[in-house]
C-alpha cells in the first residue's frame, strides 16, 4: 500500500480503537463493503487489501462495543433507575431506536454475527422489561408497563425495520400475550 493509504489507515485505526459509536462504525463498515463491491465489479484488484483492512479493524470493534451494551443491559439494577411509571422506558425507546436503525442498515449486506449480536442485545433487553415490571406492586400495573414498553418498541422497528424481521416478530408475540393476560384479567379469569 502507499503512503497515503497507510496514513489513512494509521488515522481510521486511532480514530476507531477510542470510539464508541456503533451505528458510525457499522455505517462505516457498509461504506466499505460498498465501495469493495464497486471495486470488485469495475475489476479494480488494487485496493483489495486496504478494504480489507480497514473492515478488520471496524468488524472487532463493532462487535466490542455491541457487547458492551449487552453487558451494561445485564448490569443494570432497576432499583437504581429512579422513579418508574407504567409509561414506556427510555431505555427501551433507545433499543427500539438503536436495533432499527442497525436492522435496516444490515438489510444490504447482511451479516450473521451482527444478528446474533443483536438478539442476545433483545435478549437483555427483554429481561431488563420483566425486571423492571418486577418493581411495580400490582399486576395491573406491570401488565400495562409490559404492553406499553413491547407496543412502543414493536412501532418503532415497525417504521423502519422489515415486517418479517426476528425483532419484530418477538416484539408482536410477547406484546399478543400480555394482551391476552390483561382481556383475562379483564373479563375476571385467571391470567394463563
Amino acid at each position: 500500500m502507499g503512503k497515503t493509504l497507510a496514513m489513512f489507515l494509521k488515522h481510521m485505526d486511532a480514530y476507531v480503537s477510542d470510539c464508541y459509536d456503533s451505528i458510525a462504525v457499522f455505517l462505516s463498515i457498509h461504506i466499505v463493503l460498498r465501495f469493495k463491491a464497486i471495486t470488485a465489479k469495475r475489476n479494480v484488484p488494487a485496493i483489495d487489501k486496504y478494504w480489507d483492512t480497514l473492515l478488520e479493524m471496524l468488524w472487532p470493534r463493532f462487535e466490542h462495543i455491541l457487547e458492551l451494551n449487552i453487558q451494561s443491559i445485564q448490569n443494570t439494577d432497576p432499583q437504581k433507575l429512579g422513579f418508574l411509571d407504567t409509561r414506556p422506558h427510555y431505555i427501551t425507546r433507545r433499543y427500539a431506536e438503536f436495533s432499527s436503525a442497525i436492522v435496516s442498515i444490515n438489510q444490504t449486506f447482511p451479516h450473521d454475527r451482527t444478528l446474533t449480536l443483536l438478539g442476545q442485545l433483545q435478549a437483555e433487553v427483554e429481561n431488563l422489561v420483566l425486571r423492571v415490571a418486577a418493581e411495580f406492586s400490582s399486576r395491573k400495573e406491570q401488565l400495562i408497563f409490559l404492553i406499553n414498553n413491547y407496543d412502543m418498541m414493536l412501532g418503532v422497528l415497525m417504521e423502519r425495520a422489515v415486517e418479517e424481521s426476528k425483532e419484530v416478530e418477538g416484539f408482536q408475540q410477547l406484546l399478543n400475550a400480555r394482551t391476552q393476560v390483561s382481556r383475562s384479567l379483564r373479563e375476571g379469569g385467571a391470567a394463563p
